[in-house]
Formats: C-alpha cells, sequence, structure tokens
C-alpha cells in the first residue's frame, strides 16, 4: 500500500487540480497564506496554524504584507523544499480571488522569473466556497438576532483596492450568502466592501501626486495619513517644483485603516432608511482585517461612525472561530490520495423502535469485517450524521461515505447532500420519501472529512430475487394465489406514480424468473403518513384483495420494505389473505447490494 507524506504552507495563493496520484509516495507541502494584519491579527492566524501543524507537521505559514511580500513567500517556499517537498500546495486565508494581497501572492508563487517558483504548485479555492465558511456568519447572525423580521442583515467584507476588486469581491461574498440561504431567518441581506488600508493608502497617494499634492506625514515607505481634498476646494496649484503653495486648503479628511468614503456613506444611507421603517440592521465583519491591537483595528476604526444608529453588532471576524481550522484541513485531504482504510462508512437508514435498530445493525455487521461502520437511524437528521461522523473520525476516517439505505435513491438524497455541505440550495417544498425542507433549526455537518453519498435500492434484481422468495414462503396453490406487493408510499402523486413504476419493475422481474406461475403480480402502496391520501390508498388496497377474494383466489401480501412489516395488517382488518411481513432483512441479497454501492462509491471517491 502507497503512503504519502504531508507537508503543508498556508498561504494565499488560488486554484487549481488537487489530485494526488496514487502510484507515486510524493511529498506533497501545504502553503498556508494568510495576509498581514497586524500584531493581534497575525497572532490569531499563528494560533489556527499552531493547531493545524498538530495534524500536518509539514506545514508553514507565510504572512503576505501588503508591500514587499516575496522574502516572506520565499521563506515558507524554503521550509517545504528543505524538507525535501516535490508538491507544493497552497491554502489561500482569503475569501476572494481578488483580493490584492492574494493576487501579489499566488503573482510571486507562479512567476516563471520568481527566484521562488516552485515547477509543482498548485492552489486551493478561496474560502468562499465552502459551507464550512458559510456556518460562521450562520453563527455571527444567530448570536446577534433578536427579532428577524425587523432586522436586515449588512454583510462587510473588505480588502479592495479599487472597484473592479469591489465589485468581484461583492460577488464572492454573494457565495457565501448563497450557502448559508435558508440557515437563519432573516430574508433582506445587503452586501458592503471596505477598501484595505494600505491599498487605499496607495490608491490615493497616486492620484494625489499626479495632482501635484504635498503629503504630510510622508516618508520613503508608506505615508502615516493622506490629506483628500473636498470636492469644493479650487484647483490644485503648484510651485514650479510640484509642491503645493497652500497646503492648508487641502487639510481636510483623512483616510484611515482603508475606509473609503463611498461605501461608508452607503452604509450610512441605508441605516438612515431602515430606521426610518423602524428596522434594526445587524452588522457582521466578514473578512480577515487589519488588527494591530483590540483598539487599532479596521473594524473599531469603521464603526466609531455608527455609534449614533440603532444597529446591532459584536465585531466579531472570521477569526476566532473553529471553522477555519476544519477548512484547512479539508482543502488539505483533498490535495491528498486516501488510502482505503481512511474512509468511513455511515449506513443511514429510517430507524424505529429499539428491535427494528438492532435487526438493522445485525443484518449489516457483516460488513463491520470490511470497513468502518457507523450507523444513523432517522429522517437524516444532521445530529445523528454529526455523531456518525465524529466516531469515524476519532477512528481516522478523513472521507466518510454516507450511504442511505431507503428503497428510492432519492429518498433524502437531496436533504443527506444539503447538510454534507454537496449542496448550495436549501430544499423549499416535502418532497421524495419525507425530505423535509430545511429549516433554520437544521445544521450543516461540521467536519474537515470528505464527503459522498449513494444508496436506494430500488428495483435491483438482487431484492426482486427476495421478494420472490417471501412470495414463496407463504404460497400454497400459486395457480389462485395472487401477490400484492405493498410499500410506504408518497404523498405526492408524481412522486408515488415513481415508486409504483419501481413496483411495477420488481413486479416484472419475479413474472419473468418463476412468478408466472401466480395468478397474477400486482403492487399497491399505503401513503400511510399522509391521512387524506392514505385514505383512498388503503382502500384501493382492500378492493384489490376483496375482488380476489370474490374470484375464488387468495392474497398474498408481500411487505415491499427495508425492515419489518409496517401498518398493512392493520388496514387489512376483516379481510382473508395471507402476509408475509418480513421485508428485506436479514437476506444474504441485502448484505451484497450494500456491499456493491459502498465499492461504486470507493471507486468513485478513489477516482476523484
Amino acid at each position: 500500500m502507497k503512503f504519502l507524506y504531508l507537508s503543508f504552507v498556508i498561504c494565499s495563493v488560488s486554484g487549481g487540480s488537487l489530485i494526488s496520484s496514487p502510484l507515486q509516495a510524493e511529498k506533497i507541502g501545504f502553503l498556508v497564506i494568510a495576509p498581514d494584519r497586524g500584531y493581534m491579527g497575525n497572532e490569531e492566524v499563528r494560533d489556527v496554524f499552531q493547531e493545524y501543524r498538530k495534524d500536518f507537521p509539514l506545514s508553514s505559514l507565510a504572512f503576505v504584507p501588503y508591500q514587499n511580500p516575496q522574502p516572506f513567500l520565499q521563506q515558507g517556499v524554503r521550509e517545504l523544499k528543505e524538507k525535501r517537498v516535490i508538491r507544493i500546495v497552497a491554502l489561500p486565508l482569503f475569501l476572494s480571488h481578488e483580493d490584492p494581497y492574494f493576487k501579489k501572492a499566488k503573482e510571486i508563487l507562479q512567476h516563471p522569473a520568481s527566484s521562488i517558483q516552485h515547477s509543482e504548485i498548485t492552489f486551493a479555492e478561496p474560502m468562499s466556497e465552502s459551507h464550512l465558511i458559510a456556518e460562521i456568519l450562520v453563527d455571527r447572525v444567530r448570536a446577534l438576532s433578536r427579532n428577524p423580521e425587523e432586522e436586515v442583515l449588512f454583510l462587510i467584507g473588505a480588502g479592495a483596492s479599487d472597484e473592479r476588486e469591489e465589485r468581484e469581491i461583492q460577488k464572492d461574498l454573494e457565495k457565501v450568502l448563497e450557502w448559508s440561504e435558508g440557515r437563519f431567518p432573516m430574508n433582506e441581506k445587503k452586501l458592503f466592501v471596505l477598501y484595505d488600508y494600505y491599498a487605499e493608502q496607495e490608491r490615493l497617494l497616486s492620484h494625489l501626486i499626479r495632482r501635484g499634492v504635498q503629503l504630510q506625514g510622508q516618508t520613503s515607505s508608506t505615508p502615516s495619513r493622506i490629506i483628500r481634498p473636498k470636492e469644493q476646494d479650487p484647483p490644485l496649484k503648484t510651485s514650479g517644483n510640484g509642491k503645493m503653495k497652500n497646503p492648508s486648503v487641502f487639510l481636510t479628511e483623512v483616510i484611515e485603516f482603508g475606509v473609503k468614503k463611498e461605501p461608508k456613506e452607503r452604509i450610512k444611507e441605508e441605516l438612515e432608511t431602515l430606521d426610518r421603517m423602524g428596522k434594526k440592521a445587524i452588522l457582521i465583519p466578514f473578512f480577515l482585517g487589519l488588527k494591530l491591537s483590540p483598539m487599532m483595528s479596521l473594524w473599531n476604526t469603521f464603526i466609531a461612525d455608527f455609534k449614533d444608529y440603532e444597529i446591532l453588532y459584536d465585531g466579531k471576524e472570521l477569526l476566532p472561530h473553529p471553522n477555519v481550522l476544519l477548512w484547512l484541513k479539508m482543502k488539505s485531504y483533498e490535495a491528498l490520495f486516501i488510502q482505503r482504510d481512511e474512509i468511513g462508512i455511515i449506513l443511514a437508514s429510517h430507524g424505529g423502535d429499539f428491535h427494528w435498530n438492532q435487526e438493522m445493525i445485525e443484518a449489516c455487521r457483516p460488513l463491520e469485517k470490511e470497513y468502518r461502520i457507523e450507523h444513523a437511524f432517522g429522517m437524516m437528521e444532521p445530529e445523528m450524521i454529526q455523531k456518525a461522523v465524529d466516531h469515524l473520525e476519532a477512528k481516522g476516517a478523513k472521507t466518510i461515505l454516507l450511504l442511505r439505505i431507503f428503497a428510492l435513491k432519492r429518498s433524502f438524497e437531496e436533504k443527506a447532500k444539503y447538510i454534507l455541505g454537496l449542496r448550495k440550495e436549501p430544499l423549499m417544498q416535502d418532497h421524495l420519501n419525507h425530505d423535509s425542507p430545511i429549516t433554520i433549526h437544521q445544521s450543516r455537518i461540521l467536519s474537515p472529512s470528505l464527503f459522498y453519498t449513494t444508496g436506494g435500492i430500488e428495483d435491483d434484481p438482487l431484492y426482486a430475487e427476495v421478494l420472490m422468495e417471501r412470495a414463496n414462503e407463504i404460497s400454497q396453490d400459486p395457480s389462485k394465489e395472487t401477490v400484492i406487493l405493498v410499500s410506504h408510499g408518497m404523498g405526492d402523486d408524481g412522486d408515488d406514480d415513481y415508486w409504483h413504476r419501481i413496483q411495477e419493475s420488481l413486479a416484472r422481474q419475479m413474472r419473468e424468473n418463476g412468478g408466472d406461475r401466480f395468478q397474477r403480480v400486482l403492487t399497491a402502496t399505503l401513503r400511510e403518513d399522509w391521512p387524506e391520501k392514505r385514505d383512498r390508498a388503503v382502500e384501493e388496497l382492500r378492493k384489490m384483495v376483496e375482488e380476489v377474494n370474490e374470484e375464488g383466489g387468495e392474497a398474498l401480501i408481500i411487505a415491499n420494505r427495508i425492515n419489518g412489516p409496517g401498518p398493512t395488517e392493520n388496514y387489512l382488518q376483516g379481510l382473508s389473505y395471507r402476509f408475509n411481513g418480513e421485508g428485506f432483512l436479514p437476506h444474504p441479497n441485502f448484505i451484497k447490494i450494500l456491499k456493491r454501492q459502498i465499492e461504486e462509491g470507493i471507486y468513485t471517491i478513489v477516482k476523484k
């Protein structure tokens, strides 16, 4: 078995393929890039990195200052080269491809003439592409929200150096909102992007120098402050050497810590509108901004101008939050070739009382000899899935296959994808076998593991064999007997029709494999969880049985269920029939189907 050696560097750089070859034991280094945020902000990043490094010891961290970031990136890459790294994966602690720090780092690392250019550097996607980061926003909003119907979310991003970057960073923040859709009850959301302090300084410096403005406090490096002329000021006049003749005319507005006037003014206008409507804004600083100390930070400088407004805020940015660490680990796992023994299996089934659950556990026991198995009973509730995930990760799993053990492939498929972070959009209506709407009370799984889901018995030929056996077990005179397959059914008419088609396929397979000796093989659904539909479905089933009896035959009712008889007999009281409520398990074919689906899932995981 091949093993991969890991080495990591955290950095702010962008996309590319993150697939490792299973054919070579290559050393992979992870470069984690983070923006230079000043002492306190950098300490927050270091805290996360130290935890990350416990699991990925061959890793390094490179901060990216706005000016001259090359030496820091060079040091990070050098650490990995010294450990004979073959390939480097850059993990960007940035929300957007368009962050100017991110772009600087990427340009340096990828430039052919760069002294630190490495032949094998690929880049993970920025943080805005992940549900784990969106869950940070969910936590921040829920901590502040008091009356959602009267509140509006103001999502505050940062980092732009020009209007184009502002637009692009806003688009990436929109992705975060998409991932968080349905996770908190606020319908109205607004986006704003603040300008980076150093980028704003540089932009204004260039602009003012072109106009011949003398800058106060200007040095050879970064000016301490920039003075912007008011709109009503007269045109600039300069002496022959380009210096201002009357600097006092321009002592007006000081731009500090990247708080660009235009976004701030737009925010004020929106707040005043909300005030007239009797609503409040929840302000969330969703960035890794400048933070020299608790007092000297981008957020504190920004919020100082809003003390007189009725707003809700606590100033918590992306960090500190545990999901940033989870994100780093997840992006690292994506870069690795996952070994078979690092894949865990969750068997997710309907569940019932103690006996039902125990029968399922015992029926699946043979799988435990080959796979790491955990069960999750219920209607795909996140709490049960999270518990199973935690147990598998404690056993060493890095990728998890969630196998849905339900009659239909569609059953809970979209809900499973949502809670595993494989789908952005919440479910907006009840459909497909209890696939209930995602509500603000339902959470996603918080885990660094990679996920895949599959399942559904459907009309598998191996299942048709079992149904044939169940009919034979209670048959006495096939020529006079009518087999009726009875399943759970659906509330939606279209979905129930689909289930009927699946049952018709099973009935056809039974007839083609010995079932033709029975008088007929029919199908029915009970639609038992939808009273308005159930009464009619039960009436139709009873009519089937009565017609068989009137013809002098006998009805063989077969429970078309994964486990147990269901409530069928309760609905057929007073009628003559024979009943087999054994369901699918226990049966060797049940394990054969599950094992095949598991192996197909593992193949898909490894192939990716």
